[in-house]
């Protein structure tokens, strides 16, 4: 393990603990990783490293942001990619968050099967895409009852070592 896997695993570890205790990822650690991450690829690689985080970070904040939209994740989470982004680069922030989305949802539906909950929320689903995608008529968002949340982090830190220790981007 080098430098830039111990900096990327330190902050994802913070954040996965800031997100167990308070769900919430504070503004300030988001702020520090993303600076961070910007001043290393500075350091390491000079301008083209600066123009390299810049991009992961706007790619980061752009992916992570329409999920946002949506209500499935947090600004928060939104801040975070960000800050992986410029570690990652765009590629491994895209990438961080597919795989987030995939470790999200296995994990979301083992929950439900154990907590007994998983034909309902296929009816919600069902009902969601009948009404929202067929009809055309409002109704009430999936992701907005507490019920159907979890930490995100618990799905983004599988997601994201996935990324730095098992493919080739880095």
């Amino acid at each position: 393990m080098n430098i830039y896997h111990f900096a990327v695993f330190i902050f994802l570890a913070v954040a996965l603990i800031c997100d167990l205790r308070e769900r919430k990822i504070p503004n300030g650690l988001n702020l520090a990783g993303a600076f961070s991450g910007l001043l290393f690829h500075l350091a390491t690689e000079g301008w083209s490293g600066l123009g390299y985080a810049f991009i992961g970070l706007v790619t980061g904040f752009t992916v992570v942001w329409l999920l946002y939209l949506t209500g499935a994740v947090g600004a928060g989470d939104v801040k975070l990619f960000a800050a992986l982004g410029a570690w990652l680069g765009s590629a491994g922030a895209a990438y961080s968050a597919v795989y987030s989305i995939m470790y999200a949802s296995v994990i979301g539906l083992i929950i439900l099967a154990c907590n007994g909950t998983l034909f309902g929320f296929i009816r919600d689903i069902a009902f969601f895409v009948w009404n929202k995608l067929v009809w055309g008529l409002p109704v009430s968002g999936l992701f907005q009852r507490d019920v159907h949340r979890i930490p995100f982090m618990i799905a983004v830190v599988p997601g994201v070592l996935s990324v730095v220790f098992f493919t080739e981007l880095n």
